[in-house]
């Protein structure tokens, strides 16, 4: 060969060692077995190229959320330890277990908070219910909650009660008894909360502000006996108006949409396994199906299912219009869902 083209063979070579030395260095650094690994939530192999950064990013935030559930638990148990035995039995729930909705199947409890989804995760309990008792061939693929959570969306704005629906799959439990107590010992229990001032007014928004067969009556009677002359004249209630009437009855006979947390859900009697936060529902949401076995299944984005507009400027808009001595009255009556909840006070 002449030396020309041996220089040009060997200057070749070398271009195409170096390059597949580096691809195996960089492979190497971020994981070859990253090709291996399977989605989390689908069961599925990953057939690209995994993002190992963004892989390691979430295991990381996992790790770090799983010690913030424990803070989260332990800050419940220490308020409720700090209070006397008559302020524990004043915020024992006078609604008992009616609002803990039961998954035989999977063993799960969950204490359903009006506004802070829990149309969702009662229809995906729904749905993995109904996929658990379908014969299935092959290998398992995501769960589409789409069509369940549009007909439980619809019976509810259509003033329909949604429990027949429900009650299909998931049980309420409507008393006290042995059963329901071994259950409530033995099962996995959950929650969702959001922050308070946030969710009185996507109460409010919801409920009172917009056309209901049921609340449109509620809001009128508000708007009556609550009215000053300075308020327009309106056919619902004002958020100033629906506020003070909070004011003006005791917390037991609050409607579930706006009844506290300790009331609902008998956070000091009840050893809750998880307590999700609504600011962050999607990605806590997911952690928690996972948890729970739910590997299939991913939380339906918030999007599809909330009012928009639930931003920090309309928070504004609304609270700028109310007195602080009213909103600081509000904030002691729901109190103890801002201490324990770790939300602070407004």
């Amino acid at each position: 060969m002449s030396s020309p083209w041996r220089t040009k063979t060997l200057l070749l070579l070398s271009c195409v060692t170096f390059t597949l030395v580096n691809i195996f260095i960089w492979t190497g650094r971020t994981g070859i077995n990253a090709m291996l690994k399977r989605n989390k939530y689908t069961g599925t192999a990953v057939t690209a190229y995994f993002s190992n950064p963004t892989e390691a990013i979430h295991e990381q935030w996992e790790e770090t959320f799983s010690t913030e559930v424990k803070r989260r638990l332990k800050k419940i148990d220490d308020t409720c330890a700090s209070l006397s035995p008559t302020e524990r039995q004043r915020i024992k729930s006078a609604w008992g277990y009616r609002h803990l909705y039961v998954d035989d199947v999977h063993r799960v409890i969950l204490c359903a908070i009006p506004k802070v989804a829990c149309t969702s995760w009662k229809g995906l309990l729904m749905a993995q219910i109904q996929a658990s008792t379908t014969a299935q061939t092959g290998p398992q693929q995501p769960i589409n909650i789409t069509a369940t959570l549009a007909k439980l969306i619809q019976m509810n704005q259509s003033g329909v009660d949604a429990l027949g629906e429900t009650g299909k799959y998931i049980k309420r439990m409507n008393k006290v008894d042995h059963v329901n107590a071994w259950k409530v010992k033995s099962y996995k229990k959950f929650m969702f909360v959001r922050e308070p001032f946030d969710r009185l007014l996507s109460a409010y928004r919801d409920k009172l502000q917009q056309y209901n067969n049921y609340y449109h009556v509620v809001s009128k009677n508000i708007a009556r006996k609550y009215k000053v002359p300075t308020d327009n004249q309106t056919d619902y209630a004002t958020f100033r108006q629906f506020l003070t009437s909070l004011l003006n009855m005791g917390t037991s006979s609050y409607d579930v949409h706006w009844s506290r947390y300790v009331d609902l859900c008998n956070v000091c009697e009840i050893n809750y396994d998880f307590v999700g936060k609504f600011e962050q529902i999607d990605k806590e949401s997911n952690y928690w199906l996972t948890q729970l076995g739910f590997n299939n299944t991913l939380f339906p984005e918030r999007d599809n299912w909330y009012l928009q507009n639930k931003t920090q400027t309309v928070m504004d808009k609304y609270y700028s219009e109310i007195p602080q001595q009213l909103k600081q009255k509000i904030s002691e009556l729901y109190l103890l869902d801002f201490k324990m909840f770790d939300y602070g006070n407004r």
